[in-house]
């Protein structure tokens, strides 16, 4: 776990692993947060060069922090379950290989200065 101030000094890029319709919320955070987004690691996308106007990755850059981008929804039926199945097989990527996981803070969220967040967790915008 991590401290709000931790979290809110983090500037390091941040590259997605995986992709999923709902991660435009995720862009819109680090836009809004000034942090650049490299691009995407996605084996379901390696053939094609972009995704959501980011660039899709061959390889793990260094001097990032990563951020599992794919759906976790608690229904269920086969693309449910192939989304979960995935995020956990990123999840143990990500500690495998060591990598830093994000967390994603919109700025005009308000969360308590004593809160305490883990990586790979992201808050919307207040709305």
């Amino acid at each position: 776990m991590r401290s709000i101030n931790d979290i809110l000094d983090d500037q390091l890029p941040v590259v997605f692993l995986g992709s999923s319709t709902g991660m435009y919320n995720q862009i819109d955070i680090c836009r809004a947060r000034g942090r650049q987004v490299v691009g995407i690691i996605d084996e379901d996308y390696s053939s094609q060069t972009e995704l959501h106007g980011l660039p899709i990755l061959k390889e793990i850059p260094s001097n990032c922090e990563f951020f599992v981008a794919t759906s976790w929804t608690p229904f269920d039926g086969p693309v449910f379950e192939r989304n979960r199945d995935k995020r956990l097989q990123l999840l143990e990527f990500m500690k495998a290989n060591q990598l830093p996981g994000a967390t994603l803070i919109h700025p005009t969220t308000v969360v308590s200065p004593g809160a305490l967040v883990g990586r790979n967790v992201s808050i919307g915008a207040q709305g």
